[in-house]
C-alpha cells in the first residue's frame, strides 16, 4: 500500500472544511482543524 501525502486543512467554517476534505480524501491523508490551536496539536504529533 502506498502512503498518501498529508494535507492539513484549517477553516472555522465546518461545511467548507468537510467539503474540501471530501474532495481531497482520495489523493491525500486529510487532517482537519477548525482553529489554529487544534492545528498546532495536529502538527506537533
Amino acid at each position: 500500500m502506498t502512503t498518501l501525502p498529508t494535507v492539513l486543512i484549517v477553516d472555522a467554517e465546518v461545511r467548507g472544511l468537510e467539503s474540501l476534505a471530501r474532495i481531497l480524501e482520495e489523493d491525500f491523508d486529510v487532517k482537519t482543524a477548525t482553529n489554529t490551536k487544534d492545528a498546532e496539536k495536529i502538527t506537533a504529533g
